[in-house]
Formats: structure tokens, sequence, C-alpha cells
């Protein structure tokens, strides 16, 4: 059976689904919010592919597989012949007047993972940096929107 480590955050943020997800899809602004980008390139439309570089893992390459807009998005990544697996999946959904829950959950599957299983860290802790940045970043955003 194929190795697989999945880590999960959920946050709730206090801005609309549809005012996070313009953060979320502005991934060129991503360096300008989350400490741990350094830049991403690419489009964020369904099928295209994106590059991410980053303080954990620079230059990944995933292709969007999933863009459900407002609600949910899935990059995806793999080594040819299913030896390694990546899936990040973000999810929106809708919890009371102006607030949205937010989950982002990553999975790493396939026989090369006990190789590279310092890459995805042991904890939920990268994940929960990049939830509160985007939490931050979204607030913010609809605060600004308010306040026009």
């Amino acid at each position: 059976m194929a190795e697989k480590r999945e880590l999960s955050v959920t946050t709730t943020i206090k801005a609309t689904p549809s005012a996070v997800w313009v953060v979320l899809t502005d991934t060129p602004c991503y360096p300008d919010w989350d400490p741990q980008c350094d830049a991403v390139e690419g489009d964020v439309a369904l099928g295209h592919k994106i590059r991410t570089y980053s303080t954990l893992d620079s230059g990944r390459g995933f292709r969007v597989t999933e863009l459900v807009p407002g609600q949910r998005m899935t990059w995806e990544s793999a080594v040819p012949l299913g030896l390694l697996r990546d899936v990040r999946t973000f999810t929106l959904r809708r919890v009371g007047e102006g607030a949205t829950e937010l989950t982002v959950r990553h999975v790493r599957s396939g026989p090369l993972l006990r190789l590279k299983s310092n890459a995805l860290p042991a904890s939920s802790e990268a994940l929960e940096r990049f939830a509160e940045a985007l939490k931050a970043r979204s607030e913010g955003s609809a605060l600004a929107a308010a306040a026009v």
C-alpha cells in the first residue's frame, strides 16, 4: 500500500467568501501577504499550470484541477508513474453574515513519500501560517472595501 500523509487547517475569516476568493486567486500578490511565498507564476484557471516559489519548496509546478469560484480550488502535482502526488485543496464556506470558513488541505501520497518525508512538515504549522496570512489579508481587504 502506498504511503499517504495529510495535513489540514481550518479558520474563520471575517470576510465574505467572494472577498476571500479574490485574495486567494490573486496569486501574483501572494508575496505581498504570505511571508512563506516568494512568487507564484501562472494563471489560476481550470487546467492551467502554476509554479510556486516559497521558503519551503521552490519551483514546484501544479495544475489547477478544480475551480468552483467562491467555493473550492484544487492544485495537483505528480511525479511520473504515480511515484509521488501532491494535492492542495482550498475550500471556502459561508458561516453566518459576512464570515467564511477556510479549510486548506494538503495530501501527499506515493511510494517516494518515504524518501521525501522531510519535504512535508510533520505538523500543519506551514498551513496555519498560510491560513492566518490569508485571513489577515482578506479581513483587511474587507475593511477597506467597507470604508469606501
